[in-house]
C-alpha cells in the first residue's frame, strides 16, 4: 500500500517484517513465545494505513466505499483465494471425514467474512486442537475485513466534521474498545481474543496516529528515545510473553505502543536510527512479503503436523519456514 512517503513507506515495510518474524517462528515453535503479538502490530499498520487512504479520498472528494472495497478486494483476494484452494485440496487428501467436514464450516465461515465468530465458538486459540486447523489464522483476516467494512462508513458519515470533532470520536471508540477487552479478558478470554468489538482499539490506535497527526517532526535525542522505546515495545512481549499471559486486554497494549510510536517518529526529512534499521533491504523484502507469508506459513505446518507421527524435527521446521517465504514471494499482492 504505497504513499507518498517512500521514505516512510520502507520504514513500514520494516515494521511489518517485525510483525510476521515472530508470528512465524511462534507457530512454528522455533523461540518468541509471545510472538502472537506480531498481529497486534499488524492490526495497528493496519489502522494507520487505511485511515490514510480514507482521510486523504475525503479531503480531494475522491471518496468511494464501493471503490475502496473493490480495490482492497482486487489487492488481497488473488493470494488468500490460492491459499484456500491449496488448502482446500490438501485437507480433502490427508484428511478424516470428521476433520474434512470442520475444515469445510471453517472455509465457509471465511468466505463470508465470519471465520474469527467460528474459532470463538471453537476453542480458545492456545488450544491443542488448533494445531490441526489449516485456517485458524484467517480468524485476524475476519476481524480487518469487518473493520473495513463499517470503518469507512463511519469516516464517510462525519465527512463534513471538523478534525477535531472526528479525533474526538475515534478517541472515544478507542477508549470504550480498550476498556470492553480488559473488563472482557478475564471471564471470556476468547472472546476478547476473536471479536472485533475488543480488538477494534488496535485499529483505532494507529487510525489516530494518522487523525491526529501525531508525528514527531523535529530530530532530537528525545525522537531518538521514542523511536528505541517503540522497538523495546514490540520486541519485549515477542521473549517474555507466552500462553499464560492474559490477553488481549492490557497486555496487548505493549506491542501496539510500541508500533505506535515507530510510527510516530518517522517522517522523510528526519528519519531516526530505528526507521533506518527498519528501512534495510533484509526487513523491507520480508515486509513485503508479510500478508502471503501469513497466509501460507500456518497451513503447511499444520498438514506437517497432521503428517507426522512424531513432534516435528528442527529441519523441518525450518524446511517449512523457508518454503512459506519460497511460496509467499511469488504471491505478494500488487
Amino acid at each position: 500500500m504505497k504513499t507518498a512517503n517512500s521514505s516512510y513507506e520502507s520504514a513500514v515495510d520494516g515494521l511489518r517484517a517485525v510483525a510476521i518474524l515472530p508470528v512465524v517462528l511462534f507457530h512454528a515453535d522455533l523461540g518468541c513465545q509471545g510472538g502472537y503479538v506480531g498481529v497486534d502490530i499488524f492490526f495497528v499498520i493496519s489502522g494507520y494505513l487505511i485511515t490514510g487512504i480514507l482521510i486523504r479520498g475525503i479531503s480531494d472528494d475522491s471518496f468511494s466505499l464501493s471503490k475502496f472495497l473493490g480495490r482492497r478486494l482486487r489487492r488481497l483476494a488473488p493470494a488468500v483465494s490460492v491459499m484456500t484452494f491449496f488448502t482446500s485440496v490438501a485437507s480433502w487428501w490427508v484428511f478424516t471425514p470428521d476433520d474434512l467436514r470442520e475444515y469445510g464450516q471453517s472455509l465457509v465461515a471465511y468466505a463470508v467474512m465470519l471465520s474469527n465468530f467460528y474459532f470463538f465458538r471453537e476453542s480458545g486459540y492456545f488450544a491443542g486442537a488448533n494445531e490441526f486447523k489449516p485456517l485458524l489464522h484467517t480468524w485476524s483476516l475476519s476481524v480487518e475485513e469487518q473493520f473495513y467494512l463499517f470503518y469507512p462508513l463511519l469516516l464517510g458519515a462525519c465527512r463534513k466534521w471538523p478534525a477535531r470533532r472526528r479525533n474526538i470520536l475515534l478517541a472515544f471508540l478507542f477508549t470504550i474498545s480498550f476498556i470492553a477487552s480488559q473488563s472482557t479478558v478475564q471471564n471470556a478470554n476468547a472472546a476478547a481474543f476473536y471479536l472485533l468489538p475488543f480488538r477494534a482499539w488496535e485499529l483505532l490506535a494507529g487510525a489516530l496516529i494518522y487523525s491526529c497527526n501525531l508525528k514527531l517532526t523535529t530530530h532530537s535525542i528525545w525522537k531518538e528515545l521514542v523511536g528505541w522505546a517503540g522497538l523495546f515495545l514490540c520486541l519485549y512481549p515477542v521473549f517474555f510473553f507466552d500462553d499464560q499471559t492474559l490477553f488481549p486486554g492490557f497486555s496487548a497494549m505493549v506491542p501496539c505502543l510500541g508500533a505506535c510510536l515507530i510510527l510516530s517518529c518517522s517522517d522523510v526529512t528526519t528519519s531516526t536510527v530505528v526507521c533506518r534499521i527498519l528501512s534495510t533491504k533484509a526487513l523491507v523484502a520480508v515486509g513485503i512479503i508479510s500478508y502471503s507469508l501469513y497466509l501460507w506459513h500456518w497451513p503447511l505446518l499444520v498438514f506437517a503436523r497432521y503428517l507426522s507421527v512424531e513432534e516435528l524435527s528442527l529441519f523441518t521446521k525450518l524446511v517449512i519456514v523457508f518454503s512459506s517465504i519460497a511460496i509467499a514471494y511469488p504471491s505478494v499482492p500488487t
